[in-house]
């Protein structure tokens, strides 16, 4: 049913913003697939980690206290840096990764972040 007032057409107007809403909602769901798949990916690290970075540090980082109850105290740093990647079929590729690091602890809860 079209309904019109003053030269606009309600009825195409929804259907465009049906059409608007669809389109966002396709693109979170797209989002949060590509961010599981990454994240949920087993790899490798070959090499030598490039451009490393500290993100934050101590008490800046979100997750300290669960960093802290799960590997202990320490002076806790989030890193981000550039590898090469080897994939679960064998496969080699360049990404950016982030991962926490404490100098008694060592590097935890790496991430692939980007694909390069």
């Amino acid at each position: 049913m079209l309904v019109q007032v003053s030269g606009c057409c309600i009825g195409s107007i929804e259907q465009e913003y049906r059409a608007w809403t669809f389109s966002w909602v396709l693109f979170l769901a797209v989002s949060l697939i590509r961010a599981w798949s990454i994240n949920c990916t087993k790899f490798e690290i070959v090499g030598e980690i490039a451009n490393v970075d500290t993100i934050d540090q101590g008490s800046g980082i979100r997750d300290i206290s669960l960093l802290r109850k799960q590997y202990g105290l320490g002076d806790w740093r989030k890193q981000k840096g550039i590898a090469q990647i080897k994939l679960p079929d064998g496969s080699m590729v360049m990404a950016e990764i982030h991962w926490h690091e404490a100098h008694s602890i060592g590097k935890v809860k790496i991430k692939i972040k980007e694909w390069l």
